[in-house]
């Protein structure tokens, strides 16, 4: 398979797009407006002959160094295409990487696992989903584990109600709560996610819901971004009083038990234990993905990369 370096000037959008649809394991990350507003445009690609297979380059620069990280609000990358993703077209795909890339730490999505037996230094990251399937819309409550089911109840005692909200307030809600133990992220990180936000409504779905307390004031909140029923949890809010009254469990219930036959609600999941128990408690699986790591940085530069 001859596969070609295309500069992000040259790539012809609509049938990037066009090959996104078509493809076997799209993700809404991979789509050319999705990667112009979380690299502001700067993103270039690999791309097979037939313009079949594709896979994103969000290459960036910095003191003259070339390097390949995965962005704000990206979980997975990789490739994309219309069949199984083997080991020869993986191959094929990082023979062509371009040779200055100093540092890479890339993600590859759930259906490149094979990049394993091409690339042993790529480490598993842990995502959990869940697909609504007969069972689960018959016996909910047992596919919820006891914890799960009982902070629902403990919810419901509490008089708590659904209903929609703006992306805005719920990350306000994480900026005053888990957003505080992230001292990276700064003004242009909250500034980015309002303008995907605005970027995913005109061009998908995306659903923001709240839970309110007896008084109407909402106690916490999630944003999904919604694109080939596949439903992603991109971000969530919570706060004091959300925590003790359970909102959260309460309003991922009620999300999921609106959601049609054969959708998938992706959790986004974390490497965080105790957010990870608390995802498996609504009967998640792992669909886990592989992050690269390359460092061929100078010998003085490779330590802060460490």
């Amino acid at each position: 398979m001859k596969i070609q370096f295309y500069r992000h000037k040259d790539i012809d959008k609509t049938k990037w797009d066009e090959a996104l649809n078509k493809s076997s394991n799209k993700l809404i990350y991979a789509f050319s407006w999705y990667l112009d507003c979380v690299t502001r445009q700067k993103w270039d690609a690999l791309i097979s002959e037939d313009f079949q297979w594709i896979m994103p380059l969000t290459i960036k620069q910095k003191w003259g160094i070339s390097y390949l990280p995965t962005p704000y609000f990206i979980q997975q990358l990789g490739i994309f295409g219309p069949d199984e993703v083997n080991e020869e077209i993986i191959k094929s795909f990082m023979d062509a990487l371009p040779k200055k890339l100093n540092l890479i730490e890339y993600q590859f999505n759930h259906f490149n696992a094979k990049l394993l037996n091409v690339r042993i230094a790529a480490a598993v990251k842990k995502n959990l989903i869940l697909t609504i399937d007969d069972n689960f819309l018959e016996n909910k409550n047992k596919v919820y584990n006891t914890n799960t089911t009982r902070n629902i109840k403990k919810a419901e005692s509490f008089g708590l109600s659904v209903d929609n909200c703006d992306s805005l307030s719920v990350i306000n809600l994480f900026k005053n709560d888990r957003g505080k133990e992230f001292d990276q992220l700064k003004a242009d990180w909250y500034d980015l996610f309002a303008k995907l936000c605005e970027k995913v409504s005109e061009n998908a779905l995306m659903k923001c819901l709240g839970a309110f307390n007896k008084e109407g004031k909402l106690i916490a909140g999630i944003v999904v971004f919604i694109t080939f029923g596949r439903h992603i949890l991109i971000a969530s809010g919570n706060s004091d009083e959300g925590k003790t009254k359970a909102a959260m469990h309460f309003l991922i219930d009620n999300y999921l038990s609106k959601m049609q036959l054969g959708d998938t609600f992706d959790f986004e999941g974390t490497d965080h234990q105790n957010l990870a128990l608390f995802y498996k408690g609504f009967g998640s699986i792992e669909a886990n993905y592989l992050h690269l790591k390359i460092n061929n940085l100078p010998s003085w530069l490779k330590w802060i990369k460490k």
